[in-house]
């Protein structure tokens, strides 16, 4: 099938387009960009009425019960998830089966401590690990069942999860396998454990207390990824009654971006019974974009830094040759919100321009840097990214 969408502009997961454009698709490729109205469109028609084009979005953070919940993500405008813990690998297998064209990646079951939250989970008993070849044992099972990353949990001091040398042993063999590690840590002690044994990436942000700025500064300097799920720490916060350590979620994300942190967009979607907090596929991540710009990541441009290291992706891209994973959308409203009444001002890091935001305006007394990029949402942090496919 053939189709052009007509007059919109595009965000190619880069930049902007400069005026609005015609967008012609064959099948499941972008043929061509021209100017609105400068040649005769192909095939369907679409008015896109000065709407904005969007590649598809990822939700970095997620967890899959059935195939519907991809259908619920694609409807949104999300094209591609990575799952933080779906198990057993019958269930794994089944998922990828039924997926249709829908870029799934999973960590499978999760490597948890012997008396943490999750071990009370359903069917992972298999998966404690207590010593650190418990920990190397279990990373080859998951290599072997063809997971695409670790996903390790790990807790504060006496909370219950892996001990410092076991969680190492499991990252030192998952990097040995060419498998990346991703760190539930949902409090400060998790997060400086996840520092310490050099995961690659920290799921959630914490309610427990404020991160230190040597903290912030040590993530930014190992280039760890951070998948903040403000919906899921906000949500979870309400749920028991504490939601003023939403605060210290809120602030930890503001730090990170403000110090040009590599931020990516999840929402910890899930649909299980006994989760600690219901998020919804699809539109969770709508809202946790929100939630981000909240925080102080604004909707344009980026911070130069830190050139040398691409970024993981957040979106795909918008580009003849690219697939036609592309949502339509009016823009995001809190774009639109984000950007109203500020003053631009420069960034005496890397010379870029900025903005100050609702939450810098409104930021608690910090000894971090005060300016806040005027970005999608950091240099190193969403929907700036250029996404693979597959």
């Amino acid at each position: 099938m053939t189709c052009t969408i007509r007059n919109v502009a595009v965000f190619d997961g880069t930049d902007m387009s400069t005026g609005r454009l015609d967008v012609t698709v064959d099948e499941d490729l972008i043929t061509t960009l021209t100017p609105a109205g400068a040649s005769e469109p192909q095939g369907t028609v679409f008015d896109g009425a000065g709407a904005t084009l969007l590649p598809g979005f990822i939700d970095g953070h997620t967890h899959f019960l059935a195939p519907d919940e991809f259908h619920q993500l694609t409807r949104s405008g999300v094209t591609a998830a990575a799952d933080m813990g779906t198990w057993p690998p019958e269930h794994v297998a089944a998922l990828r089966a039924s997926r249709d064209g829908f870029a799934f990646r999973t960590a499978g079951a999760p490597l948890i401590g012997p008396s943490g939250p999750h071990s009370h989970m359903p069917d992972l008993a298999g998966s404690i690990i207590t010593t650190p070849e418990e920990a190397r044992r279990a990373v080859g099972q998951r290599a072997g069942e063809g997971v695409d990353y670790i996903k390790l949990v790990l807790e504060a001091d006496g909370r219950g999860g892996p001990d410092r040398d076991t969680a190492a042993a499991a990252v030192h063999a998952a990097h040995a396998a060419g498998l990346r590690v991703i760190a539930h840590a949902s409090a400060v002690g998790a997060i400086e454990l996840g520092v310490d044994i050099e995961v690659d990436i920290l799921t959630h942000a914490p309610l427990d207390a404020l991160a230190s700025p040597d903290l912030i500064g040590r993530i930014v300097d190992q280039s760890i990824v951070v998948i903040p799920t403000l919906i899921m720490m906000r949500t979870t916060a309400r749920n028991f009654v504490i939601e003023p350590a939403y605060a210290n979620a809120r602030r930890f994300v503001y730090d990170l971006h403000a110090a040009c942190g590599t931020l990516v967009a999840g929402t910890d979607a899930n649909a299980a019974p006994r989760a600690p907090a219901a998020v919804a596929h699809g539109a969770g991540l709508h809202e946790e974009l929100e939630l981000l710009v909240d925080a102080g990541l604004s909707p344009w441009k980026r911070c130069a830094q830190r050139q040398a290291r691409p970024p993981p992706p957040l979106v795909g891209r918008t580009v003849v040759g690219s697939g036609q994973d592309c949502a339509r959308t009016s823009f995001w409203s809190m774009a639109i919100r984000a950007t109203r009444s500020r003053r631009p001002r420069r960034c005496e890091q890397c010379g870029s321009e900025a903005t100050r935001s609702t939450a810098d305006q409104n930021r608690p007394t910090s000894t971090t840097r005060e300016v806040l990029h005027h970005s999608a949402v950091s240099q190193r942090g969403v929907p700036r990214q250029r996404a693979s496919r597959g």
